[in-house]
């Protein structure tokens, strides 16, 4: 007879994108919730979203902690105003946590 042992897995909740950039009736982009609420974005918001995005859809990296997003982010996008914005984003559930 074979004795099997299950490992107890802990499942760590990871960071995904809630939110997109779409375009408003008047031209301008805004970013959008699934809800379908619009938020309108300055340079720097739009900036650290566009950076928001390219990390959280790279396949098979997962981010668990919104420190671990702040690291990921390109020196050149980052301010001190980073974090803010970023904690703003799961705020607006436009980042998400599953």
């Amino acid at each position: 007879m074979e004795n099997t042992q299950q490992k107890n897995q802990v499942h760590r909740a990871s960071l995904f994108l809630k939110g997109s950039i779409f375009f408003d009736p008047n031209g301008k982009e805004v970013l959008k919730d699934r809800m379908g609420k619009t938020y309108l974005m300055d340079n720097q918001v739009k900036s650290h979203w566009r950076s928001v995005e390219r990390i959280l859809s790279k396949p098979g990296h997962s981010i668990f902690t919104l420190d671990e997003l702040v690291e990921r982010i390109p020196k050149q996008h980052k301010n001190e105003q980073t974090t803010r914005i970023l904690k703003k984003f799961l705020e607006l559930d436009l980042i998400g946590l599953a």
